[in-house]
């Protein structure tokens, strides 16, 4: 899944960094995940650490682009509980996050600010597989 993301970034004319880590992941212009699931009802994605191949991918470039098999979407964040035992019979992974939208704060002032805390933009590919 990884290298044909990657085979398809290079074929358009992407840079692409091999190295996975947060000292490559924060200097990069944009971070390329997988998603486990993605949640209809709120436009949220879920990612977990053991797909997305790290963390700092996800959060430190100011660009989030997240891979979603069509199949993988589910109507209500209800349903993700449903899928979680199947997707991690042995465990859940180290991390799961869900994520709806850019970063974004409004504490300072009450001014709605994004990418303080993590990328100003997020992008969805669905893949239909």
């Amino acid at each position: 899944e990884t290298a044909g993301a990657a085979a398809a970034l290079r074929g358009l004319g992407v840079e692409v960094d091999d190295e996975i880590g947060p000292a490559h992941a924060a200097q990069a212009d944009l971070g390329v995940t997988g998603a486990l699931y993605g949640i209809a009802a709120t436009g949220s994605l879920v990612v977990a650490a053991d797909r997305a191949g790290a963390r700092s991918v996800s959060l430190l470039p100011p660009v989030h682009a997240a891979l979603l098999p069509v199949r993988s979407l589910l109507a209500t964040p209800s349903d993700l509980w449903r899928h979680m035992g199947e997707r991690f019979p042995g465990g859940v992974a180290s991390q799961v996050v869900v994520i709806t939208g850019p970063s974004r704060t409004g504490d300072i002032e009450l001014v709605l600010v994004r990418g303080v805390h993590g990328p100003g933009h997020l992008w969805v590919g669905l893949l239909d597989e």
